[in-house]
């Protein structure tokens, strides 16, 4: 909730569209998909990538992962003026953290 106390989301209209873009999560992820598969630490989506108008004031920030060698994506949709300098280090050492956590896989001990 606390998005909404960003001077981008002043209007009814804003809200909206950030709303509708959290709702396209098939957008989201085949715009994800086409950037990862560059091999990169982190990508950037931001507004013109989305193929709308009403999207071009967002932006997403996101790292690829991997659960236990299954890929996924983390990252944060925000406003365009972001803190890209705080974000971008943030996704991307939980995203390998994730991925290294799981690697290492989990024992379990047998006993007899």
């Amino acid at each position: 909730i606390n998005f909404l106390e960003q001077p981008e989301f002043d209007s009814k209209k804003e809200i909206i569209s950030f709303l509708g873009l959290m709702q396209r999560q098939d957008l989201i992820f085949s715009k994800m998909q086409e950037k990862a598969k560059e091999d990169k630490p982190y990508y950037i989506i931001s507004g013109d990538e989305f193929g709308q108008p009403k999207w071009s004031k967002l932006v997403i920030v996101f790292s690829k992962y991997h659960l236990f060698d299954i890929p996924g994506y983390l990252g944060i949709v925000s406003p365009i003026r972001m803190n890209y300098r705080k974000t971008i280090p943030i996704i991307k050492d939980m995203a390998k953290a994730i991925t290294e956590t799981t690697k290492k896989g989990m024992v379990i001990q047998y006993e007899k």
